[in-house]
């Protein structure tokens, strides 16, 4: 599967959701916002990820807070806003 990841830098940061693991912000360490998490899940498990949450920090820095969260969606699929909700808040998109 390929995670596209709208943007983000080439070697990171950029305006979009882009931190998706323990590496950036430690206290992440479930497989449905650490890639490297989701990867060992589905490798171990047999459970295949259907999204990653990817989070843009308040000035890239996560002690302070979230500005934003999408899911990052299997390709060809994009996350798309449902229309209702914060859209700030993952929970509002969904991939398709």
């Amino acid at each position: 599967r390929l995670f596209m990841v709208p943007g983000r830098g080439h070697c990171g940061g950029g305006p979009g959701a882009n931190q998706f693991g323990g590496y950036c912000d430690p206290s992440v360490v479930d497989a449905d916002h650490d890639m490297m998490q989701a990867l060992e899940r589905w490798v171990e498990q047999g459970v295949a990820p259907d999204k990653i949450i990817a989070t843009n920090y308040v000035g890239g820095r996560p002690d302070k807070g979230i500005a934003f969260q999408r899911p990052l969606c299997p390709f060809p699929q994009v996350a798309h806003y449902d229309g209702k909700g914060d859209p700030k808040d993952a929970k509002s998109f969904s991939c398709r």
